[in-house]
């Protein structure tokens, strides 16, 4: 009977502080290269799938999507930097067939091509345009018509206006910078161009052999040169596109084995900003700030402190331009500190520390920085944190006022926004529950124990939730909730936990909300241990012991008579008609306000809600829209939750349709006295009592896969899979909650094998790590307690079994 039940799976199955807030767009493995495009950004992104492609990004999850994939596959077209130019993105792509040539973009997938295929080149490696610029009109960019030597070029955008300016050059062609009307780069020395090839000539400056850092101070050229690469002999000039004569600021030479190292050139009013590092003998040297109005005589040192040179990061550092002042890292300590080019200007603006590498950014009339880890902001009096969670930010951008950034604290890569959203806050005895960590809760076995579970919403924007449940034996909740929470609101509920008999038992606690802080769900581990003998009848508390929470209606005149939508749904998909009790005429609207974040992703046509999006379980499960009813001049407005569900959710119509594609497979199946259960992909599981005929899903709490289950009667039954937890159920599957495990951190692994001899004794067998081979372990307690078996235990054992 066992293979027949899995030939139907296969049939069925696979023929078918300040703000405290931060928005979750996606994760990739990988982005760079962010640029603004219209209301929002394009950037190029790894999604792990189609490799590096152009991506863009209006700030949601549903506007976030790959613009085209050019090079077909996993490898990615290797898009490294973009330019904007007369509202087109221009970049360098590889599709594959051409090599790396010049593509642009109006942001659409028609709208994106290659401009001009230039070559074939005799390496293969295609035109590679890099350093795009914008000059009197045209695009200027480095390429290479042979794959060896490269030079400048220019576009109008079009292929026949696409034209080489200067000859081929093995001479490197770097630091393309517009001052004033002169286009200026480095090859080999200073070059000025007109964009014509007559018109492009070296300028003399000196005989150092190093030149760089190219800037543009206020349509004068600023830059350096170097004796040599360590920084002995350094000068630093400005050029008046007026003039071919740089003209000497000031020059840089400690002696003898000291070195001066020049950074942060900024620009700040009509002055610019830089710093002087000296190394000196030992471990000492001296961080010097420098002003400058581009002339010999306006270039003076503004302060100068001790520099503990054998420290790492602790130099002067990431210099920005806010408010016409200058903000910076100060030397050794990295406190935020600004300067309005006097000494008596120079002063402490924050005490908080400025990390290294993470250029602060202005947004929306605020500086942002990373401190410490987290997330800041200055409005040019105070400093303070600017979200709790996620911590760890790599790259800030701003975009139209709109700050993004990434975490890669660890993989994947995050990108991530400030745009007002609602923060969950869970706490319990007083303390904050951290979202995947546990709990122990013990008892009496003929006792309730209640805990007060307290929910906070630290964001600037509704927080609204679509469910709160407990899901394994003995774990109940009661009360009566708001669904919907504004900012800094607080509410709680009641987790019970309410043993029968002398147990060790796991649960889970489960909250959906629209908080888009990276985690689907807060799922929260429960472990209860009931010891003594029963001595009376427990007493069911008022509120009553109940799986889920039936939530408190704040207008339940104004209702929606469906919120819950299917995954993978088509747009304009309609989900519920809103109605007013004892009303008729009314029309209805979505508008702004708390908890209109998600309007975007609906409409309303003639009362009933359509989707505008389609939505991914997996992603997100919980949306909020604030909608208007009106009738004259009367007018009520309501939050509404909508809860997406998981496509799998009805299986019995799913398998109806023979060659449906689900987007989960199952990898098996078992009995459970006369019901079927059977686990897969995605945590999934699901069971049926009529034969197979029909199935219903059970909530399992985790997103894992699953790859083995196994009933030892019609009561008692296990899963394992891809990683812990390892699930039982107590109640023939109706329920499931998490086993301990693992016995010790370094067994944190997935499990390749399990057998359960009976109901308390078990064997698991675990992965292989880089520390620990594959181990077997047993339990005698119905998987609460597990010890490890030698090989000659494992042995005795199976003989002693064996020989039963």
């Amino acid at each position: 009977m066992i293979k027949k039940l899995g030939l139907f799976f296969i049939a069925c199955f696979i023929g078918v502080t300040e703000a405290h807030s931060q928005n979750f767009i996606k994760n990739f493995n990988s982005v760079s290269a962010f640029v603004q495009f219209g209301n929002g950004m394009l950037f190029a992104g790894d999604d792990g799938i189609h490799g590096p492609e152009l991506w863009k990004t209006d700030g949601t999850v549903a506007g976030t999507v790959m613009v085209k994939d050019i090079y077909t596959g996993t490898n990615g077209s290797g898009i490294t930097s973009i330019g904007i130019f007369k509202g087109n993105a221009y970049f360098a792509a590889n599709d594959g067939i051409h090599g790396t040539q010049l593509w642009r973009s109006d942001g659409t997938v028609n709208g994106t091509m290659m401009v001009k295929n230039v070559g074939p080149t005799p390496t293969g490696y295609g035109f590679q345009p890099r350093l795009f610029t914008t000059y009197n009109g045209l695009l200027y960019f480095v390429g290479t018509s042979d794959g060896i030597t490269f030079s400048l070029w220019k576009t109008d955008g079009t292929s026949n206006g696409t034209v080489q300016v200067t000859v081929n050059d093995y001479s490197i062609i770097s630091q393309l910078v517009v001052a004033g009307n002169k286009l200026y780069f480095s090859k080999n020395g200073l070059w000025a161009s007109d964009g014509t090839a007559a018109g492009t000539k070296q300028i003399p400056v000196d005989n150092n052999q190093i030149l760089g850092m190219l800037t543009n101070i206020n349509n004068n050229l600023v830059f350096i040169t170097d004796e040599n690469y360590y920084f002995q002999n350094v000068n630093l000039y400005a050029l008046s596109p007026s003039s071919s004569k740089p003209v000497l600021l000031q020059s840089f030479n400690p002696g003898g084995y000291s070195a001066s190292t020049i950074d942060n050139i900024t620009a700040v009013g009509s002055n610019f900003f830089f710093s002087i590092r000296t190394s000196g003998i030992g471990s000492s040297g001296t961080d010097v700030l420098w002003t400058s109005d581009c002339t010999p005589a306006g270039t003076k040192i503004v302060g100068s402190y001790d520099w503990p040179q054998g420290l790492a990061y602790n130099n002067m550092r990431n210099f920005v331009n806010f408010n016409n002042k200058l903000y910076f890292a100060a030397t050794s300590n990295a406190k935020l500190y600004t300067s309005d080019g006097t000494a008596a200007g120079t002063v402490q603006a924050a005490n908080a520390m400025v990390d290294y590498n993470i250029t602060p950014v202005v947004s929306n009339g605020k500086l942002f920085f990373s401190s410490q880890g987290a997330l800041w902001s200055y409005n040019g009096t105070t400093a303070s944190q600017a979200i709790n969670q996620p911590t760890q930010p790599q790259g800030l951008f701003d975009s139209n006022g709109h700050l993004y950034f990434t975490i890669n604290s660890n993989y994947p890569v995050g990108l991530w926004n400030n745009e007002p959203a609602g923060q969950l806050q869970v706490s319990m005895k007083q303390q904050k529950l951290v979202n995947g960590a546990t709990s122990a809760i013990t008892s009496k076995p003929d006792s309730v124990v209640t805990n007060q579970v307290n929910l906070t919403n630290t964001g600037n924007n509704a927080l609204v939730f679509s469910e709160i449940s407990v899901s394994g034996a003995s774990f109940y909740v009661n009360g009566t909730p708001p669904q919907t929470l504004p900012p800094g609101g607080q509410t709680s509920f009641n987790l019970l936990y309410s043993p029968l008999k002398a147990e060790q038992v796991g649960a889970l606690l489960t909250i959906k909300s629209n908080d888009n802080s990276g985690e689907t769900d807060f799922i929260y581990n429960l472990n209860g241990t009931a010891s003594g003998t029963v001595m009376k009848t427990p007493v069911v508390p008022s509120g009553g012991l109940n799986k889920e929470i039936v939530f408190a209606d704040s207008n339940a005149a104004f209702t929606l008579s469906n919120n819950v939508i299917s995954e993978k749904l088509p747009v304009n998909t309609s989900i519920g008609a809103f109605g007013v009790t004892n009303g008729s005429g009314y029309q209805y609207q979505l508008v702004a306000g708390n908890g209109s974040a998600d309007n975007g992703s609906f409409t309303i046509v003639n009362g009933t809600l359509q989707s505008a999006s389609i939505f991914n379980f997996a992603i997100r499960n919980t949306y909020s829209i604030r909608v208007q009813a009106t009738m004259g001049t009367s007018t009520i407005q309501k939050i509404f939750a909508i809860k997406v569900s998981n496509q799998q959710a009805n299986l019995a119509e799913a398998c109806a349709k023979s060659f449906q594609n689900l987007t989960y497979s199952l990898n098996d199946a078992t009995y459970a006295g006369t019901r079927i259960v059977a686990v897969g992909t995605g945590g999934v599981i699901l069971k049926s009592d009529d034969a197979g005929q029909t199935w219903k899903k059970v909530n399992s709490g985790i997103t894992n896969d699953f790859y083995r289950v196994q009933f030892t009667s019609s009561k008692t039954g296990y899963i394992s899979g891809q990683s812990p937890p390892m699930l039982k159920t107590e109640d023939g599957g109706n329920t499931w909650f998490p086993l301990t495990w693992p016995p010790s951190p370094q067994y944190a692994s997935g499990f390749t094998n399990m057998y359960f001899a009976s109901d308390s004794v078990g064997y698991v067998v675990t992965n292989s790590n880089a520390y620990n081979p594959s181990s077997v372990f047993k339990t005698t307690d119905g998987g609460h307690n597990w010890n490890q078996l030698s090989y000659f235990n494992l042995e005795m054992d199976m003989a002693s079994r064996a020989s039963r």
